[in-house]
């Protein structure tokens, strides 16, 4: 049965710190196999790749234990400032000095992005050592929050009931352009999904996807259930949320 667990922090620093520790702590208790892993764009996850790239361990890890994938991405090539590859590349990959071989990119600057999201699924499938018609299970899955409730690239208005792929490109209205991105079911196959928002920008959409008084099941967040759902927001993004628990500082 899919659980769900919510973890204030308390500022952004403590935050990106706190989800560096979750991320290596899954990777160590991996018992055989590659850990999947998949990556996010973002300014929350860039600051975790900083500090993961400050941890003497982490390098080792990743690369002795790791299949990196990308949860979603723009469609723009490696070298674009709005990459995820490129933000992942710069801040973690390169400092890390991470073998190629078992990074694994979007190629967002495909001319047929739904031929992308195809080869992307059997990709994902063959590292995962799966069938072709099975659904794969990545280890962990990191996600964000927009303001407006999107997460990976599956934004409000997204027609979940007609989803029949692994990997999508979904047309985004408000941004006038497609993009690539893990659809729910491949999302919601995953052991453990690590959702990280900050700021106080996005603290009424937190409350909405998370209180328990809201049912918002067209927000795209708000369908995220993993076997394991773990919610890391700052005090910030929390501000509005009915919360009674501790906040953590490191």
């Amino acid at each position: 049965m899919p659980t769900r667990e919510i973890v204030v922090c308390q500022d952004r620093e403590t935050l990106a710190r706190a989800a560096a520790q979750f991320v290596l702590g899954e990777v160590e208790r991996k018992e055989s196999g590659r850990f999947l892993l998949a990556l996010s764009g973002g300014t929350t996850p860039a600051r975790l790749y900083d500090i993961l790239a400050e941890t003497p361990s982490a390098g080792e890890l990743l690369s002795s234990l790791c299949e990196l994938f990308f949860s979603d991405e723009r469609p723009v090539g490696p070298d674009h400032f709005d990459s995820n590859y490129r933000t992942a590349q710069s801040h973690l990959f390169e400092p890390l000095r991470i073998d190629e071989r078992i990074i694994h990119r979007m190629r967002g600057e495909s001319k047929d992005l739904y031929a992308e999201a195809g080869r992307y699924a059997s990709l994902i499938r063959e590292k995962a050592g799966v069938a072709a018609d099975a659904i794969p299970r990545l280890d962990l899955t990191i996600l964000g929050m927009g303001p407006d409730g999107h997460t990976s690239s599956l934004f409000p208005g997204y027609d979940f009931e007609s989803e029949n792929d692994l990997v999508v490109a979904p047309f985004v209205p408000a941004l006038k352009t497609h993009r690539l991105s893990f659809g729910l079911r491949l999302i919601n196959a995953s052991r453990a999904v690590l959702v990280l928002v900050s700021g106080e920008e996005k603290a009424a959409m937190v409350k909405k996807v998370l209180d328990k008084s809201i049912v918002e099941r067209e927000l795209p967040a708000s369908r995220v259930a993993a076997e394991r759902t773990v919610w890391m927001l700052d005090t910030a993004a929390a501000g509005k949320l009915d919360w009674t628990g501790p906040v953590l500082g490191l």
